[in-house]
């Protein structure tokens, strides 16, 4: 018995957490914020705003 697996990656670039939060908020991302502030508040629990302009 063979399986065929297909694996298709995506790669892409965002400029700030938002950004990627707004732009992925269709695939729920992180599943237990209501909206995009708490969403994004989740990665400057990481990272602080000056990191994030330095990437």
């Amino acid at each position: 018995m063979f399986i065929d697996l297909k694996l298709t990656l995506e790669k892409s670039a965002f400029y700030t957490f938002r950004g990627l939060t707004v732009k992925m908020v269709s695939e729920n991302i992180i599943p237990d914020k209501n909206n995009i502030d708490d969403a994004v508040n989740v990665y400057y629990q990481f990272y602080t705003k000056e990191q994030e302009k330095e990437f």
